[in-house]
């Protein structure tokens, strides 16, 4: 069996290790690590739940800790590591996971959120970092403003790289590795998930950075993670809501929806039904404060928590008993990562789905995302909804091509007195 000795040599993060009370390394770590730590750069795909995190903050803390050694300056504002990640709440999450190290490793870490007050952010400037936990746009704006540099950086890292190359970070990800594009820099993309323009989108970027890739399986997840089809009318939606945190939900869990305004409308009904009961609201209209003081009181308190996609990636709750989809996700990939939520670390969790004659396509495109990728094991959507709209679809389609085979073999007509009919040879 691996263990860390194998993989650190920093005496400092083995009692980081030891001190969190780790078992030994996950694949990934075993697979992640090692390059890391030799400063090569890595495309790393792995399923929820399985160490990401961590297989490059111990490589990244412990090559710092040896320049420093070396005597290598740290200028202020100009970090030497840079993690990337698409929203508030992960950038904390994995700020903090950095925290824990650094209290072994005794770097200094900041975080960088947008949203934040100018003078705040602006402080980041005259203090020397190494390590800037980030999002892509409030980072581009500072160094666009020389308020930060890049030009010291030796390690970037894009945590949920997937969507860092795409929906809208594309441009800002882009600048950014212009500002830290050398020889000596050091390239972790971290992802979940890989959809099929996810190669032409790294090869548009880091068209001269040579990756290791690594695709780590580890357990399986499909005796962990049930699903539970819900056939409803689009009305029905609130009372079964009730019904369903009646009767058969135990333990903290997430209700996914596609708009905010429909997390606010839930939010509001659910807290008038259910007077005892903790519930939170998370989407992306909130203010970057509201929303990371909801999802701690959340992650430390348990309860509810009535979201939008916000919430679907990265986001570690141990104590995640099940996911409702009030709504079926627009983009199937984020199906994937919203059941990614629960069963992590080998423990069960359900997926609820409410199943309405409207999500016909949605669910196509789901099932088609589930079998396509191979990360979680999951079992496609296959309400009676679904069988029932599949039958009339089909019946519709022979009735046209009926309808087409009369149209031809009808005689074509012929023009009254100016046309005349066939000539006698």
């Amino acid at each position: 069996m691996a263990n860390f000795k194998d993989l650190l040599t920093d005496k400092d993060l083995l009692a980081f290790v030891e001190e969190q009370g780790f078992q030994g390394p996950t694949p990934v770590q075993i697979k992640g690590i090692p390059l890391l730590a030799k400063r090569e750069s890595i495309s790393l795909l792995g399923k929820t739940g399985t160490g990401k995190t961590l297989s490059y903050a111990l490589p990244i803390v412990q090559n710092l800790k040896e320049d420093e050694a070396k005597g290598v300056e740290v200028k202020k504002g100009s970090p030497k590591a840079v993690i990337v990640l698409p929203t508030k709440e992960l950038a904390t999450q994995v700020f903090n996971v950095f925290k824990d190290v650094s209290h072994f490793a005794k770097l200094r870490v900041r975080l960088l959120l947008g949203g934040e007050s100018g003078h705040k952010s602006k402080d980041l400037g005259g203090q020397a970092i190494d390590i800037l936990v980030t999002g892509p746009g409030r980072l581009a704006i500072m160094v666009e403003k020389k308020q930060l540099s890049l030009s010291d950086v030796k390690y970037l890292v894009l945590d949920e790289a997937d969507t860092l190359l795409d929906m809208g970070f594309f441009k800002d990800i882009k600048k950014l590795w212009g500002y830290c594009e050398w020889d000596g820099t050091t390239v972790a993309l971290i992802s979940a998930t890989m959809p099929s323009d996810f190669n032409k989108y790294k090869d548009d970027v880091f068209s001269k950075t040579k990756f290791q890739m690594l695709e780590v399986g580890g357990h399986a997840l499909k005796q962990e993670i049930e699903t539970f089809n819900i056939d409803l009318n689009f009305k029905e939606k609130n009372n079964m809501t009730v019904m369903f945190l009646e009767k058969q939900t135990a333990g903290s869990g997430i209700i996914f929806c596609n708009r905010k305004e429909t997390t606010v409308e839930v939010y509001e009904f659910l807290k008038e039904k259910f007077k005892s009961k903790r519930f939170y609201i998370l989407n992306g209209e909130m203010e970057a404060k509201d929303r990371l003081a909801s999802f701690k009181k959340f992650k430390e308190k348990g309860g509810v928590l009535i979201c939008t996609d916000i919430a679907a990636r990265g986001i570690d709750i141990p104590a995640l008993a099940w996911v409702l989809n009030y709504d079926l996700p627009f983009e199937a990939v984020f199906y994937i990562h919203r059941s990614g939520r629960v069963g992590r670390g080998g423990r069960k969790g359900s997926v609820f789905n409410f199943v309405t004659s409207k999500d016909f396509n949605l669910i196509a495109r789901i099932n088609t995302s589930i079998k396509n990728q191979s990360l979680l094991k999951l079992t496609t959507i296959n309400s009676n909804i679904l069988k029932t709209m599949t039958k009339k679809k089909a019946s519709k389609s022979n009735k046209s091509e009926e309808k087409v085979v009369k149209k031809v073999s009808k005689r074509p007509q012929v023009g009254r007195k100016k046309t005349p009919r066939y000539k006698k040879s």
